[in-house]
């Protein structure tokens, strides 16, 4: 099983999810649809589908944007899980300051308040690179419109694989030519 983390304002049946499960059976890709915008509130539950998906440990995530945010703190919590980091947004302090007010989730259509104190949460759950060493692959399109790929680089060069894909865009264009990498790295 993998348990695939959307970003900030989608949801588990987003295209992304969609894709990761049709490309990636017959391993069932489960994707919860969770509050990503309250870092508490996303954490908690995160963490209740960890437990339920890989009582024993070893956790196979994958993780976009904010969902790649949040997949490096997860995989801190269990010293034998793996994760895949697309596009992650590994500066939302910063990268996500501009969408403090109301917003409106992409797959849902439910509106929100993304709030200051919600905002701030989120440096509680940033992880060291070195505590997760070789247990990390982060994908990159080096056009993500989003989010500067050079962050997740920098972070992650010196202790895991990080792939850099010429063009693209926040949405990953990349995902075919990347799905052998993103196989063996979880099976590993």
């Amino acid at each position: 099983m993998i348990l695939y983390l959307h970003g900030f304002s989608s949801g588990g049946q987003s295209t992304k999810a969609t894709q990761l499960r049709n490309a990636l059976a017959p391993v069932a890709v489960r994707a919860p649809t969770y509050p990503a915008h309250d870092p508490h509130a996303a954490i908690a539950q995160l963490e209740t589908t960890v437990r339920e998906c890989f009582p024993n440990g070893g956790a196979r995530l994958i993780g976009s944007s904010l969902g790649g945010f949040y997949a490096q703190y997860l995989a801190s919590r269990d010293r034998n899980a793996r994760a895949v980091l697309i596009n992650p947004a590994l500066n939302p302090q910063q990268q996500l300051r501009p969408a403090v007010g109301p917003n409106t989730n992409y797959v849902t259509g439910e509106r929100f308040e993304f709030t200051n104190e919600q905002h701030a949460a989120l440096s509680v759950y940033d992880v060291t690179a070195e505590a997760l060493a070789g247990r990390i692959l982060v994908l990159v399109d080096e056009d993500d419109e989003v989010i500067p790929y050079q962050h997740a680089v920098e972070k992650y060069r010196k202790v895991s694989t990080v792939k850099r894909y010429p063009g693209g865009s926040h949405r990953f264009e990349h995902m075919a030519e990347a799905l052998p990498m993103l196989r063996t790295f979880l099976e590993e």
